[in-house]
């Protein structure tokens, strides 16, 4: 029995051994193209020798070169001088050079072979090759040697200077006979009176005498006199063509200047021009009768203000609420007011509740609602706890039903979250227990539906049946003794004690077969053999035999690609050769030569490199014959011989050092040209002298229309707008005439600019007669809860119990750190706190300090609180650290220090009283300390800074 350890065992050898085998193949297929088609050869291949003069596609050996050297046919090689060797120079035999002007002379000389023959008559050079030399056709022409006898007119030593000047081109656009660039010089008499235009017309010059090369520019920093010109780029052009005057002047932008923007660099190629004038900034008041829109603020100037500045709605506020002077009117109202709804809001009546949305302090009460009340009244606890369950652990009754109607959106029906913490407990999420006296065996625990068919259930005995396929992300069990089945009676799938897996058929025996695919076992089937795996493809009737370490076949060969039998590509093992075989189905021994270092035999062959040609690719000898062939002394000038003179179309200008073309030159150094008078706008060439010289002189203006403008000088980058006098400025604005903003609406208490007909709506006047006596109204009944007007007896009634008031002599502190910092350590003991801010400080002479609070002497009432982090028991306390005394407890909080996210919180409220400035701390007394989070723990809600302490301090006395 083949078990699924060794399938997986067997499995992986098989891939091993395939990827092994398509690697060899492609080896052998790649090697085998290689010995005819572009071969790369690696270590040292060898080849036979061709005899002296092969000129074929053979391979050329380092021994045929060896052999060409300083033999006939053969080469010579150059020493350290550049020279021919002496012990490689041949014989020499005395030859005579004859010179003569016509055949018969030359037929009539005394000459021996080997002499030589110049013609001064045809410039053409003989040697005699046969006696005797009066015999015409013993004379040979030297045509692969004829030298070049003049070049322009010049001989010898010819340097670039003589040939430039002895060609004297210059540059045209085209000449009368349809050249491009580079034209021959005129004629005789045309030198220094005519010159050639772009049209190819000759035409009389100003003062230019062409043969005068001052007169022409040069490629390298032309300085160019006159108004030269150069074609105008496009717009944005952004490149090294010559830029024109006309060019500069298209660059000015046609937009109007920009205002209200944020501030940038820009990125437009355009300039702005001289004269441009900015848009007024709409987004700033006049400074004359600003008309202020949205809700404008301003700062709130100190209590008792009395100048220019403005003042905002809270400033008013102050100053109306310090008045000590009576009261003007009462709810826009003089006279004798009477209460009316609307004088006041819920807000504004101590102890009331709105009827929109209301928070009650205290224990509000309400009636109890009946079973099955669905209305707006208020339910009560008792209703609650009669009718509903409790989130923790509740406990249902009857049938629950849950219907969680039609939804657009993922939104589960139940939706439940719990923290499993405590590795010692085995948790149960959800829980359902049947008490089973009598039911069918078909019952089901649970049952899931879609659209009434049931897709996944679970019967009493914990059969589980699924309409489609279960996908597990872990394991899937079958059970200590289960197997997973086909079709219920078909093959199955188990593993018994010893963990492997079993596969068995119908009749519960072992396979001795894994089939794919097909209805017999004639189809794909892999089989185990011994420590081997046979494998059946297709319908051949035998298998294949992939054994540990390599793989047998049984016809004795493989083959590659789609293509089975004799042709196609393969490899086989004839009688022990390893042998190749290719398309056509012939087969070749591997082994005729390796890749590294092959020793050829026979007449190996290459193709024939095109000349020039310089790597390492093998050179035949046809290749050597051609190379030494092409060395020798300059046979032809432009392809002409003999005397050879200048001829239109030798030379273009780019090969001509130092020349520029005409049309659309590219300079190099640092051409020069006459600057362009200032706003200059043609296609003159712009220099950076007239570039520079654009730059306005005038200071940029202000306090105008919007206009794209008309001058073509440009603005500087570091330019400065005049301030927009006709603006008020931000800070401290000084208005002239009737300034005017909107009108605030009513309460407001903010840094908004108030109008005189917000004073006017929402706050009487000083003068009014009603208020400067003593305005009564009815006493409402104590405890009454309305909008009724309450007068100062019903007020001194509701607070006759209270002694102490906290005045506005308030000193707020607090310990603070950022959103999502941790509080600081603790440690078991007394815990001095550091608080770090100041909210509120209306105490004269009270300060913060490295945490300490300074307190001048006086009465005061304290409520605050500390928060610490899993500390056992704790308690808070304000100490005196200059006397040593403890001023106020806390309260005595617990919170469990396992627990990581325990806090507890100790409130401090009480009153004390120093006699003198006393230095006074916040202290923390905890029964176990944390690293890091004892002061509080990091929550990062909001992005709001965590307070995990605070202290409110009033000076009552």
């Amino acid at each position: 029995m083949t078990t699924s350890n060794e399938i997986e065992l067997i499995l992986g050898q098989m891939q091993t051994l395939l990827a092994q085998t398509q690697v060899l193949a492609a080896d052998v297929a790649k090697n085998y193209q290689n010995f005819t088609v572009s071969p790369h050869f690696t270590g040292i291949p060898t080849a036979p020798t061709a005899p002296i003069g092969t000129n074929s596609d053979q391979i050329a050996t380092t021994k045929y070169l060896d052999r060409l050297l300083a033999q006939p046919n053969g080469i010579a090689t150059l020493d350290s001088n550049g020279l021919i060797p002496s012990s490689q120079l041949p014989p020499l035999a005395l030859t005579t050079i004859y010179t003569v002007n016509s055949q018969a002379a030359m037929l009539a000389l005394p000459a021996d072979p080997g002499d030589i023959c110049i013609r001064t008559d045809t410039n053409q050079t003989f040697v005699l090759t046969a006696e005797p030399p009066s015999v015409l056709g013993n004379w040979t022409e030297l045509l692969f040697a004829a030298p070049v006898t003049s070049v322009a007119g010049l001989i010898g030593a010819i340097s670039a200077s003589a040939l430039t000047a002895a060609l004297n081109p210059f540059v045209g656009a085209s000449g009368s006979n349809g050249l491009q660039g580079l034209v021959p010089m005129p004629t005789a008499g045309q030198q220094t009176n005519y010159f050639l235009k772009a049209s190819g017309a000759w035409a009389q010059p100003a003062s230019t005498n062409l043969s005068d090369s001052a007169a022409l520019a040069r490629l390298a920093s032309p300085a160019f006199t006159g108004t030269p010109t150069a074609p105008t780029a496009a717009q944005n052009d952004n490149s090294t063509q010559i830029a024109t005057t006309a060019f500069y002047a298209g660059q000015a932008g046609a937009a109007n200047p920009l205002m209200n923007g944020t501030v940038a660099v820009g990125s437009s190629l355009l300039f702005s021009r001289q004269d441009h004038v900015h848009p007024s900034d709409t987004s700033r008041a006049p400074l004359t009768s600003p008309g202020l829109l949205g809700t404008p603020t301003t700062p709130t100037a100190a209590p008792g203000t009395n100048t220019t500045q403005i003042a905002s709605t809270a400033f008013v506020t102050s100053a109306i609420g310090a008045l000590t002077t009576g009261v003007s009117s009462i709810f826009g109202r003089s006279g004798a007011v009477t209460a009316q709804s609307g004088d006041y809001s819920v807000a504004q009546i101590t102890g009331a509740a709105p009827s929109l949305s209301p928070t009650f302090t205290g224990t509000p009460a309400a009636p109890t609602p009946g079973s099955n009340i669905s209305t707006t009244q208020i339910p009560t606890t008792a209703w609650v706890n009669t009718y509903f369950a409790t989130l923790a652990s509740p406990t249902f009754s009857g049938q629950v039903g849950f219907n969680g109607g039609t939804v657009t959106a993922s939104t589960p029906v139940i939706n439940g979250n719990q923290t499993w913490n405590n590795a010692a407990v085995a948790f149960t999420g959800l829980l359902f227990n049947v008490t089973d006296t009598a039911s069918a065996a078909a019952s089901l625990l649970l049952d899931l539906q879609v659209g009434g068919v049931t897709k996944f259930n679970v019967r009493k005995d914990g059969t589980i049946t699924a309409a489609a396929s279960i996908i597990s992300a872990a394991h899937l069990w079958a059970g200590t003794s289960s197997a997973i089945r086909w079709n219920g009676t078909k093959s199955a799938m188990f593993s018994p004690a010893d963990g492997n897996i079993l596969l068995q058929n119908n009749a519960a025996t072992d396979f001795g077969l894994l089939q794919f695919g097909g209805t017999s076992s004639s189809f794909p089937a892999l089989k185990r053999s011994g420590s081997g795996l046979l494998l059946r493809v297709a319908d051949d009737t035998s298998y294949g035999s992939f054994t540990a370490g390599y793989i047998l076949s049984a016809a004795g060969y493989f083959n590659f690609n789609t293509t089975g039998g004799p042709t196609g590509y393969g490899l086989r093992d004839n009688a022990g050769a390893v042998e190749f075989k290719n398309s056509g189905g012939s087969w070749t021994a591997i082994g005729d030569a390796t890749l590294a270092s092959p020793a050829f035999t026979g007449t190996p062959t290459a193709p024939t490199a095109a000349p020039g040609t310089n790597t390492t690719q093998i050179a035949t000898t046809a290749y050597v014959i051609a190379a030494i062939s092409g060395a020798g002394a300059v046979a032809s000038v432009f392809g002409r011989t003999g005397a050879v003179v200048a001829t239109s179309g030798d030379y273009t200008v780019g090969q001509v050092t130092g020349a520029a073309p005409l049309a659309s030159p590219t300079f190099t150094g640092t051409p020069a040209a006459p600057t362009a008078a200032v706003n200059t706008n043609t296609t003159q060439i712009a220099t950076t002298a007239f570039v520079v010289g654009q730059a306005g002189s005038a200071n940029p203006l202000m306090n105008g229309s919007v206009a794209v403008g008309t001058s073509l000088l440009y603005a500087r980058q570091d330019h400065v707008h005049p301030v927009d006098t006709s603006r008020a400025p931000l800070a401290s604005p000084t208005f002239t005439g009737t300034p005017a903003a909107p009108t605030p609406g009513s309460n407001i208490n903010t840094t908004q600019i108030p109008t005189t007909a917000w004073v006017n709506t929402y706050y009487a006047a000083k003068a009014s007669p009603t208020f400067t006596g003593t305005p009564a109204a009815p006493t409402a009944a104590p405890g009454t809860n309305t909008t009724q007007l309450a007068t100062t007896a019903f007020v001194a009634a509701a607070v006759s119990g209270i002694t102490d008031t906290f005045g506005s002599a308030l000193f707020q502190v607090s310990d603070e750190v950022a959103a999502g910092a941790a509080g600081g350590t603790t440690s078991a003991g007394a815990n001095t706190r550091t608080l770090n801010t100041v909210i509120v400080n209306q105490i004269a002479g009270a300060s913060l300090s490295a945490g300490a609070m300074t307190l001048p002497a006086g009465e005061y009432i304290v409520i605050g609180f500390s928060v610490v982090q899993r500390s056992g028991g704790s308690i808070a306390y304000l100490y005196n650290t200059t006397d040593s005394a403890i001023l106020v407890f806390g309260s005595n909080e617990y919170s469990i220090n396992t627990a990581y996210s325990a806090a507890g919180t100790s409130y401090i409220y009480g009153r004390f009283t120093l006699a003198a400035t006393k230095n006074v701390t916040l202290v923390h007394n905890v029964t176990a300390g944390l690293a890091t989070y004892g002061f509080g723990n990091s929550t990062s809600v909001g992005g709001i800074s965590n307070r995990n302490a605070e202290l409110m301090i009033w000076k009552v006395a």
